[in-house]
C-alpha cells in the first residue's frame, strides 16, 4: 500500500495517558512507526503526576503528527476520549491505550477493509492478551473463522456479537458514525467502554473482524481499572436501561444478543463484588430477580447465569456468602486447584446424565 502520497483516509489515533510513563514510550513508538503514515496521535494527557507529559512532549517535538491536549482538572479516560474526538479531523477513529501498544501494520490492515468495504461502520481485529499478573488472568473468546475478513450485517448475523469485546482498544470506527448518533463516552469510573460499546453497536450496522492479532493488549498493570477487579456495578444496570429504550429500533436478534453479552457479563462482576462486599446481598437479590431476563435461560450461552441463580436460590444469605468468597479466593489465589476442583465437577455432571 502506498501511503505517502495520502491516498487513503486520514486517522486519528486518541490516546488518554494518566501517569503511563513505563509503558508509554513503547505505545508511542508502536504508533510512529506505523507502515499506515496519513495518521494524527492525538494524546490526551488527563492530569498525569509522574513524567507521562514529559515523554509526550519529547515525542511531539519530533513527530508533528503529535497532539498534546491538556486536561485541566482530571476527566478520566472516557471523557478524555470524547476530548480527543472532538479534536480529531481524521475521517476514522483508532483507540489506544497508552499501556497497549500495535503492530506496525496494524492501521494499515484496518483500513485496507474501508476500501475493500466501502461504508464499513467498524472494523476490530483480535487481541495479543499480555498478562503482567497471573492474579488477574483474563479469557477473552477468539473470532471463529467464519466472522473473520468479509463484511457482516449485523441485523443479519447477530451472534457475531458475543465475539466483539467491551473494551475498545483496536477499535477502527467510522467518525460520522459517533457524530451522527451522539455517540460519546460517560463518566463513569471503569467500564465505560462497556457502555459505549453496546451504545456504537446499537446504531452500528456493519462490521468486519479482522483474523489478525495486531493490538498488543496488556493487562495485570499496577493501579489500573482492570487490576482493581470490581466494576461499577451501576453502568451494567445503565447499559440494560438504554438497550430497553432501543428494543423498538433493533430486531429482536439484536437485542437479545446484546443483552446475553449484558449480563454474562455483568453476573460475573456482581457475584465478584459480592465475594468481597462490593455490593449487598439485597443488591445481588434485585440484579437476579429485576434485572435479569430469565425468559433468555433458554439460550445455551446464558447456562452460566442460569447456573449462578440456581445456586443462589439454594442457600440462605450467610452459606451464600460463604462459598461465594471461597470461591472467589480459591479461584484468585489458587487458580490452578480451582481449575482442577471445575473439570472434576464437569465429570461428574456428566456420570450423572
Amino acid at each position: 500500500m502506498e501511503t505517502s502520497e495520502y491516498k487513503f483516509p486520514l486517522v486519528s489515533v486518541i490516546m488518554p495517558v494518566y501517569n503511563k510513563e513505563e509503558y508509554l514510550e513503547k505505545c508511542l513508538d508502536s504508533a510512529i512507526n506505523q507502515t499506515y503514515k496519513n495518521i494524527e496521535i492525538i494524546c490526551v494527557n488527563d492530569c498525569s503526576t509522574d513524567k507521562s507529559l514529559e515523554i509526550l512532549e519529547k515525542y511531539a517535538q519530533k513527530d508533528s503528527r503529535i497532539k498534546i491536549i491538556n486536561n485541566e482538572t482530571r476527566q478520566r479516560a472516557g471523557i478524555s476520549r470524547n476530548i480527543g474526538i472532538e479534536n480529531s479531523t481524521g475521517e476514522y477513529v483508532f483507540f489506544l491505550d497508552s499501556d497497549d501498544y500495535i503492530e506496525k501494520n496494524c492501521i494499515e490492515s484496518l483500513i485496507e477493509y474501508t476500501q475493500k468495504y466501502k461504508n464499513v461502520d467498524v472494523v476490530t481485529l483480535q487481541y495479543n492478551f499480555i498478562c503482567l499478573n497471573e492474579k488477574y488472568k483474563i479469557e477473552l473468546k477468539y473470532i471463529p473463522d467464519k466472522y473473520t475478513d468479509r463484511l457482516i450485517n449485523l441485523h443479519n448475523e447477530c451472534d457475531c456479537i458475543e465475539y466483539i469485546p467491551y473494551s475498545i482498544g483496536g477499535l477502527l470506527i467510522r467518525k460520522a458514525l459517533l457524530i451522527d448518533n451522539s455517540i460519546i463516552f460517560k463518566s463513569y469510573k471503569a467500564l465505560e467502554d462497556g457502555e459505549f460499546t453496546n451504545n456504537l453497536l446499537i446504531h452500528a450496522k456493519t462490521l468486519v473482524f479482522s483474523p489478525y492479532k495486531l493490538y498488543n493488549y496488556l493487562y495485570g498493570v499496577p493501579n489500573s481499572v482492570v487490576t482493581k477487579r470490581h466494576n461499577n456495578i451501576q453502568v451494567f444496570l445503565d447499559i440494560n436501561e438504554m438497550l430497553k429504550k432501543h428494543k423498538d429500533t433493533l430486531s429482536a436478534g439484536v437485542y437479545d444478543a446484546l443483552r446475553i453479552k449484558l449480563y454474562l457479563t455483568m453476573v460475573e462482576s456482581v457475584n465478584e463484588a459480592y465475594s468481597v462486599s462490593k455490593i449487598s446481598y439485597k443488591e445481588l437479590k434485585y440484579i437476579y430477580e429485576n434485572v435479569l431476563d430469565h425468559s433468555l435461560f433458554s439460550y445455551p450461552s446464558m447456562d452460566y447465569c442460569r447456573v449462578k441463580y440456581e445456586r443462589f436460590l439454594k442457600y440462605n444469605p450467610f452459606f451464600y456468602k460463604l462459598i461465594s468468597v471461597i470461591i472467589y479466593y480459591t479461584k484468585l489465589y489458587l487458580p490452578t486447584y480451582f481449575s482442577i476442583l471445575v473439570k472434576i465437577k464437569k465429570k461428574l455432571q456428566k456420570l450423572k446424565k
